[in-house]
């Protein structure tokens, strides 16, 4: 039964870290034979293969997308800092620092990450039987 449990666990790492990216996820037991699985619930991340166009992987690709536009404002507006008059340069670094952040955060969200969904969440909406 360990052995069975460990190829399983096995399977389902191997599976898992394809992709890329934050994951929802709950674990599962099988009513007839015990096993523990663990199934992804929501996934934010750029996928291993892009075959398949969903909304999620639609979403992770804009997060990516609005990632390096607010890099680029920001790395330009930090350069515009550099001169004119007080007002402006403190306005300037204020926008760089801003959308830089904002940039780091949609660059985190795109790392990998799992956390166990919050109960009450499926797949399907519905409350998960046990």
């Amino acid at each position: 039964m360990k052995l069975n449990e460990s190829r399983a666990l096995v399977r389902d790492a191997k599976r898992t870290s394809r992709a890329l990216g934050g994951t929802l996820y709950r674990e599962v037991v099988d009513p007839n034979t015990g096993e523990r699985t663990i199934k992804p619930v929501w996934h934010h991340g750029i996928p291993a293969t892009f075959g398949v166009a969903s909304t999620e992987n639609a979403i992770a690709s804009l997060t990516g997308a609005a990632g390096v536009v607010l890099l680029y404002i920001s790395a330009k507006n930090k350069v515009k800092s550099a001169y004119g008059e007080k007002k402006k340069r403190d306005a300037n670094i204020k926008t760089a620092l801003w959308t830089g952040g904002i940039s780091a955060v949609c660059f985190a969200s795109l790392l990998p990450w799992r956390l166990p969904a919050p109960q009450g969440t499926g797949a399907s909406g519905s409350r998960p039987q046990m």
